[in-house]
């Protein structure tokens, strides 16, 4: 998410692969063939492109206008190729045993497409909240792969993956891990301008492993439920904050983050609707307090004990008792501690868009799983 509100409510993750005398034979003595699957159009998302051929088929990840630039690719071949083309080109493995990921948000796409159990290494393994992927994870015996964004290479290679997804910020790690014959693959859905952008990034996982039409099929299904539910326009009436400070600076998405389409698309209007941008905008806490005390809604996603509560917040900083959202119980949060905010939500844009139509009390009959109001 231009890495949005990530940077503040702590999460993205780890890195990982292969010696590369093992990778170089691996690849030179087996059949890396696949069978040609079905083609597959992207509709929404920028950051991803997957050109057909009948000898392969090349997926391509690349940065957006006003992110740092990168590109990268990896190729499913549909038939045995000369060394001269394989040479220095990543390739898809014909059967997979073992994958690793930087993110926590990878896992999303992985669990819709049943290849969690896959999973061998992940950063961050801390933050998986319990549920199916965690339990998945630990079945797996799952390894941390990091020490705080840094992937540790002995424990890369002690997995044994055929592919290790990872960050482009991570870019100069990547260098070298490739060097050492770690095939790592760039995933960057978080630059994506919209919910459905982002959730559309199922459809590269899904050409990985041959699962395109049940990737397709969820995708069509959450599109058709996200835009019968969106609002056409925002509300003006109905302002809102987000996020909480972090020391002397309140950091606020750009009006054109994926948070900020997705509250928008609630029918809120995001205070700072003129400000746009790539990263966190960051304000005096000072000014932050004297817009609590007009608009209407604030909104928060951070990680707090369960059953975490209004007064919980206030006793935090006295001032946000002068909060307008406060005050009339307009307060929406989401506990990063006790939901899958950060996997499963980002392929249920869908259900995080009820939460708020029934927060902001638009829809009258829904059990909210990610957004609720504090009380």
């Amino acid at each position: 998410m231009g890495k949005n509100n990530l940077s503040l409510c702590s999460v993205f993750i780890g890195f990982l692969f292969f010696s590369c005398v093992e990778h170089q034979d691996k690849l030179e003595m087996s059949d890396t063939s696949s069978q040609k699957g079905e083609e597959v159009a992207i509709e929404l998302a920028e950051g991803f492109n997957i050109t057909y051929q009948d000898e392969f088929t090349k997926i391509e990840t690349h940065s957006l206008v006003g992110n740092e630039d990168f590109q990268d690719s990896i190729f499913i071949l549909h038939r045995q190729m000369t060394p001269s083309f394989t040479k220095n080109r990543k390739i898809v493995p014909k059967n997979w045993t073992s994958i690793c990921c930087q993110s926590s948000t990878h896992l999303a796409y992985l669990q819709q497409l049943n290849q969690t159990d896959l999973v061998t290494g992940l950063c961050g393994l801390s933050y998986v909240t319990k549920g199916p992927i965690k339990d998945q994870l630990e079945k797996n015996k799952t390894a941390e792969i990091c020490i705080g964004e840094a992937a540790q290479l002995e424990s890369l290679l002690a997995q044994n993956p055929e592919i290790y997804f990872t960050y482009p910020f991570s870019s100069e790690q990547n260098r070298e891990l490739d060097k050492k014959g770690v095939q790592t693959f760039m995933i960057a859905e978080y630059l994506e301008k919209t919910p459905l952008a982002r959730l559309e990034w199922i459809k590269l996982f899904a050409v990985l492993f041959q699962q395109e039409k049940q990737a397709s099929t969820y995708f069509d299904q959450v599109k058709k439920e996200y835009l019968q539910l969106a609002q056409e326009d925002p509300d003006t009436n109905k302002k809102f904050i987000f996020n909480l400070p972090f020391g002397d600076t309140w950091y606020a998405p750009s009006s054109n983050s994926l948070i900020v389409q997705l509250l928008e698309d609630a029918g809120l209007y995001y205070y700072f609707h003129d400000e746009v941008g790539t990263e966190n905008m960051a304000h005096p806490n000072e000014k932050i307090w004297e817009i609590g005390g007009q608009v209407s809604y604030w909104v928060i996603v951070a990680s707090r004990p369960e059953g975490f509560n209004l007064a919980d917040l206030v006793a935090e900083n006295e001032v946000y008792g002068t909060f307008k959202s406060v005050i009339h119980h307009q307060v929406i949060f989401c506990n990063t501690a006790t939901t899958d905010y950060f996997i499963k939500g980002v392929i249920e844009p869908h259900i995080m868009l009820k939460d708020l139509l029934f927060a902001t009390h638009k829809i009258r009959e829904h059990n909210p799983v990610y957004f609720r109001l504090l009380k």
